[in-house]
């Protein structure tokens, strides 16, 4: 009985049962009564799922540190299957890590326990429906409370970023990121804050899923600086929509930056190539596309590098309408060049 039967705070006829997290009387036939309520079927259910490992209980636990500054009672999570949970926890991580796909999971447990007779616990689990829930309503949601945990410790300005698009489904997909100076990693960070389906996406509905977004997360409206966008003019509308709100809340309002400042920047990177060295994107193609294409001019060189003793090196690929591919390319040229 002790395993969940403890006093209750709030009579002195009654017990509280841990597993049900309910009262039970006991003010008419004392141990009888509380006898009778473990062997309910609710109890004996929740029992038999805590002995089998299925369901986490809760229980307090105070620091063995008298000294502690923080003498309070903590929660802490005691199951019979922790082991396999942060297993399956580490693969979800993993899976999230190197964007393997959700079908990949299925028969991750057959793989294992092959490669590792009598070691993986039959507890143990895995597969691509169980992997898609531990992403969305487990790690999920503790990574996404950490970093909005660090964007509200920062206390400065942020820029909220987002997109709508059409999804493969044919619905009105909005993506929302929110861009601030990160206090945990000392450097400027950028985080998902929340992806909604829409079915109309005017000016008037983007401008309330973005205040929507910034006030479900409890992030200062006050502090918000800047919206980063594309240009269309639903977006204008948007612009002015949030910039009421935010004057409103005793913000100073938003920074007006007109439309995307990356294509600002690439369309004026474009032009620069253009008047200072408008062959250089043309060489650095016609070059990586010239030893690409050859299998014989591509052993040729490597042969050529090795009777050198100079480290086999190739060409990288510069993809014109990207111009930020351009500097290492060019780099790798020059790196060639120098050896011979």
């Amino acid at each position: 009985m002790s395993a969940w039967c403890i006093a209750s705070k709030d009579s002195n006829f009654s017990a509280h049962c841990n597993i049900c997290n309910k009262s039970v009387k006991c003010d008419n036939q004392g141990v009888s009564q509380l006898m009778q309520h473990s062997e309910t079927s609710a109890h004996r259910t929740l029992s038999g799922n805590i002995k089998e490992g299925k369901q986490l209980v809760l229980k307090v636990s105070t620091s063995s540190n008298q000294q502690s500054a923080d003498p309070a009672p903590k929660m802490c999570v005691v199951a019979q299957k922790d082991q396999s949970t942060a297993a399956e926890l580490i693969w979800a991580m993993k899976v999230v890590l190197s964007g393997y796909s959700y079908a990949s999971c299925d028969d991750t447990l057959e793989i294992l326990r092959a490669m590792f007779p009598g070691a993986i616990p039959d507890s143990f689990t895995m597969s691509s429906s169980k992997v898609s829930y531990l992403i969305s309503e487990a790690t999920g949601p503790f990574f996404h409370g950490l970093a909005v945990s660090d964007v509200k410790a920062s206390a400065v300005p942020y820029s909220l970023l987002y997109d709508e698009t059409t999804n493969k489904q044919v619905q009105k997909q909005l993506d929302i990121s929110v861009r601030y100076w990160s206090v945990a990693r000392n450097q400027i960070a950028v985080h998902h804050l929340a992806t909604i389906l829409m079915g109309h996406a005017t000016g008037d509905l983007l401008s309330k899923q973005l205040l929507k977004a910034i006030t479900d997360n409890g992030l200062p409206l006050n502090l918000l600086l800047v919206l980063g966008s594309d240009g269309p003019n639903v977006n204008k509308k948007v612009w002015n929509n949030v910039n009421d709100v935010v004057k409103s809340s005793g913000g100073h309002g938003l920074l007006d930056i007109k439309s995307c400042t990356l294509h600002v920047v690439h369309n004026s990177f474009g032009k620069g190539l253009d008047s200072y060295g408008k062959s250089i994107p043309e060489f650095v193609v016609e070059i990586h596309q010239w030893f690409k294409l050859s299998a014989a001019r591509r052993e040729d060189f490597a042969l050529l590098q090795e009777s050198k003793g100079a480290q086999k090196l190739g060409f990288l690929k510069h993809v014109e309408c990207r111009w930020l591919t351009l500097e290492p390319a060019v780099e790798r040229i020059n790196i060639i060049c120098e050896k011979y």
